[in-house]
């Protein structure tokens, strides 16, 4: 039976704000903020675009993009993970001590506003939402993975291997993902229910989420590496200066992992930098369900320091971003498409970034490639960067690239009735580097 409670008392709090600006050899600059705020647990992006964070023994917090703190002193104090629901609440998996020493637990909903609905379970760790509408969590004392609906119904479904199971995230193959850490091994569960184990024996998968390449990403729990898994299972680890703990997809198109006093980025192909980092996130008893590392739409990566006592954000300087309807390209170039049909009907193509450097664009049906555009970095060539497009359209068509960083502008059109013309300009931009 759910129980709900207003918590719609609030109070706010102006946390210290440290500004510092680091320096990587090769990385350039970063620039970080750092929040003092008392033993945040774990951390996700939510609805309204800022931060939700769980506490240690305090409350349920919210922190926007200046830094600027709204706590809600819910009834309760002891949560594990959290995670946006797709109705847009928050959703939170709690553990508390019961009777005679007994563990009990609940999933929380959350709304914006404060307002908290608690649904008891049996066991609870990590939580994610899922693409059926539902949210899936882990129970690693019972060794199942458990779904509740927005309503309160839970079902429970049996691992094959018996342990638990801890982080867990919704993969692009329309599965849910989550790691095994006491068996090596990496799950995959079926909306279904039907549950597959892969195993890793060089590894002990820990964090993990979707990539944007289609694959999952976990952390190694033993050795410095990052692993990758295909969702047919084939498995690659690529070494890292450090340790990682958490990870998670970044709106720049790469994987971010938390690390001790390090972030690394890790593109899709694996190559690792590192980047100092104020954050710790590890003393020996770090919990196995915090989701303690967050990602922003503005590129921005979050992490929730209990050990340190603070929230982190860290950001390199970005001109532009890959948004609904423009791409950036190799991380300056702003490329929009525009279209006409012969009837005066008009707009602007919906932008769907590929590579750091490529794109493309459709314009009636989102299955429908219309122009595909990308912007090369040719300064050790010719001391220029490169646009080159192909288009599978007729319909008039003006692409424009913009280099954000010296407002310099590039147009190209295709006449309507004409078939796309190939665009091969190795002289686009002469503005290296």
């Amino acid at each position: 039976m759910a129980k709900v409670f207003s918590t719609s008392k609030v109070h706010r709090i102006a946390p210290l704000v440290l500004v510092a600006l680091v320096w990587c050899s090769g990385v350039g600059a970063q620039v970080v903020r750092q929040y003092p705020t008392a033993e945040p647990l774990s951390i996700a992006l939510g609805p309204d675009g800022a931060m939700w964070f769980t506490q240690y023994g305090y409350s349920v917090g919210r922190i926007d993009s200046s830094g600027n703190v709204t706590g809600f002193p819910v009834p309760t104090n002891d949560y594990l993970d959290i995670a946006l629901g797709p109705e847009g609440n928050l959703w939170l998996t709690r553990a508390f001590g019961g009777p005679s020493g007994t563990i009990e637990a609940a999933i929380v909903e959350l709304t914006p506003t404060g307002l908290r609905t608690e649904f008891r379970v049996s066991d609870a760790g990590g939580i994610t939402a899922g693409p059926d509408g539902n949210l899936w969590f882990t129970e690693p004392k019972s060794f199942r993975i458990g779904r509740i609906t927005p309503t309160g119904t839970v079902s429970e479904f049996a691992l094959p291997t018996r342990s638990a199971p801890l982080d867990i995230a919704a993969g692009r193959d329309g599965n849910l993902w989550f790691t095994i850490p006491g068996a090596r091994k990496v799950g995959r569960i079926t909306l279904s229910g039907t549950v597959t184990e892969f195993s890793v024996p060089f590894a002990n998968p820990y964090g993990i989420t979707a990539g944007p390449d289609g694959n999952i990403w976990f952390t190694d729990g033993d050795l410095p590496r990052i692993g990758r898994i295909t969702p047919t299972g084939a498995i690659t680890l690529f070494r890292s200066s450090t340790q990682a703990f958490t990870i998670v997809a970044g709106a720049d198109g790469n994987l971010w992992a938390a690390g001790v006093r390090t972030l690394m980025r890790i593109t899709p192909s694996g190559s690792v930098t590192d980047f100092a980092s104020p954050a710790v996130l590890w003393n020996g008893w770090f919990s196995p369900y915090q989701s303690a590392i967050a990602a922003a739409p503005d590129g921005s990566i979050w992490v929730a320091d209990v050990i340190t006592s603070q929230i982190v954000r860290f950001a390199l300087p970005t001109l532009c971003v890959t948004e609904s309807s423009s791409l950036c390209l190799n991380g300056r170039f702003r490329a929009t498409a525009d279209w006409q049909t012969r009837d005066g009907s008009n707009g602007r193509g919906r932008a769907v970034g590929l590579t750091a450097d490529s794109g493309y664009f459709t314009f009636f049906d989102s299955a429908n490639v219309e122009v595909l555009v990308k912007v090369l970095n040719g300064c050790g060539s010719n001391s220029s960067y490169w646009t080159f497009a192909a288009g599978l359209t007729d319909v008039e068509v003006t692409l424009t690239v913009t280099d954000m960083q010296t407002g310099a502008i590039k147009t190209y059109t295709n006449p309507q009735g004409t078939p796309f013309q190939p665009i091969q300009d190795t002289a686009a931009f002469g503005t290296c580097p």
